[in-house]
């Protein structure tokens, strides 16, 4: 997020606007930070370090200004006590006001705005996606808001074990390292196959005729599934059913897109639209 806040962004000819987006239930602290806010802003930086410092027992190493008037995010040389340090602020006036003092939550996230009107899900997240273009890559999620023009931009955490020591399922054939995207017919003698093939007899009934049987081998899109699932497995109860399968008609032409960029009502047809009247909106 820090790394992609450093750069200009422009999509479709337009400017963005990207800020920090700061979760309702953050995943993480920053260590030896605060967020301190509610000073007077003709506090000094010197004043305010001076004050701190006298609470908080530890030396202060820089205190960084943003946007909001009387806020600013300290950091500290060593770990304070949150709780001593904001029951001192909330006690202790600095030039007539009390400082409120909270943690500052680590943000894997990123909110959009002044999007172009008609620009895509997929315009956006491969834009984020492209190193060369935002600077970053390891896209998560993307949440586009059409009739606010902004969207929110999830990105897998680097440090995420399921994404840095991501691994390809052991049964896939790769040829080629750095091939991204592949469809592979299974044979139809293979267990994988017959898997297959008995699920989807069993949801959509005997009178079918498969002509094949494709696996597709998307290092990306697999990725991303790798680190929502391990996501929702730790949220959810032991026991819960995370996944279920869902087998989508489509015609033949739009089979590449998805192979390669994954499901888009833009290009999935008639019973895209379907499943977005069904499911009141959401589409995957």
């Amino acid at each position: 997020v820090d790394e992609c806040l450093k750069k200009t962004h422009r999509l479709d000819k337009t400017d963005l606007y990207v800020r920090k987006h700061i979760p309702l239930q953050p995943y993480a602290i920053y260590p030896k930070q605060a967020f301190v806010s509610g000073f007077n802003m003709n506090t000094t930086e010197e004043v305010l370090r001076n004050y701190l410092e006298a609470r908080s027992k530890t030396d202060v190493n820089k205190i960084i200004f943003g946007d909001i008037e009387g806020a600013a995010i300290v950091e500290f040389k060593t770990q304070p006590d949150m709780g001593k340090l904001t029951s001192k602020c909330k006690n202790r006036q600095l030039n007539g006001c009390f400082l409120k003092v909270e943690s500052v939550p680590v943000s894997k996230s990123i909110i959009v705005s002044k999007i172009k009107p008609g620009t895509t899900r997929d315009a956006v997240m491969f834009y984020f996606d492209n190193e060369k273009k935002s600077g970053v890559s390891g896209v998560e999620e993307v949440h586009l808001d059409t009739k606010k023009n902004t969207c929110i931009v999830h990105f897998v955490d680097c440090k995420d074990s399921t994404y840095s020591t991501f691994q390809i399922p052991d049964h896939w054939e790769i040829t080629d390292d750095r091939e991204i995207s592949r469809a592979v017919i299974l044979n139809t003698r293979t267990s994988e196959y017959k898997d297959v093939s008995k699920k989807f007899f069993s949801s959509v009934g005997g009178h079918r005729t498969i002509v094949e049987i494709h696996r597709i081998q998307n290092k990306t899109l697999y990725q991303q599934y790798a680190a929502k699932k391990k996501m929702i497995d730790s949220t959810n109860l032991p026991g819960h059913q995370n996944e279920k399968s869902l087998w989508h008609g489509f015609a033949k032409n739009a089979m590449g897109s998805i192979n390669s960029r994954g499901f888009n009502r833009s290009y999935c047809g008639k019973n895209g639209e379907i499943l977005v009247q069904i499911y009141k909106g959401s589409y995957f």
